[in-house]
């Protein structure tokens, strides 16, 4: 299941708000009125596997239980054949990460 979780922060100055991380993601929106920098957070819950991306290259895919939380895309699969089938079919980048680069690190 996803979730959006709404965080205000109050930021006085608009070049302030642009030059915050979250600013440039779709879910991110600045009140020049109120002076408030709205970040919609996705709460990602559920399905074993998880897709995280820009719509250009995958930022992760994880394998898990309990909770994801991300200002990117994501989506969930019950299965990591179908959260591949998907990186194919959006044409993502992927760098996989092999077992032994992990240990090295």
């Amino acid at each position: 299941m996803i979730k959006l979780t709404e965080k205000n922060i109050s930021i006085l100055a608009e070049t302030d708000a642009i030059a915050h991380p979250a600013y440039a993601k779709e879910d991110t929106s600045y009140n020049k009125t109120a002076k408030k920098l709205t970040i919609r957070q996705k709460e990602v819950t559920g399905k074993d596997w998880r897709l995280v991306h820009d719509g250009e290259k995958v930022i992760s895919l994880i394998k898990g239980h309990g909770i994801t939380y991300t200002l990117e895309k994501c989506v969930e699969f019950a299965t990591e054949e179908l959260a591949l089938a998907k990186i194919a079919k959006l044409g993502l980048i992927f760098e996989e990460v092999k077992d032994a680069e992990l240990k090295s690190c």
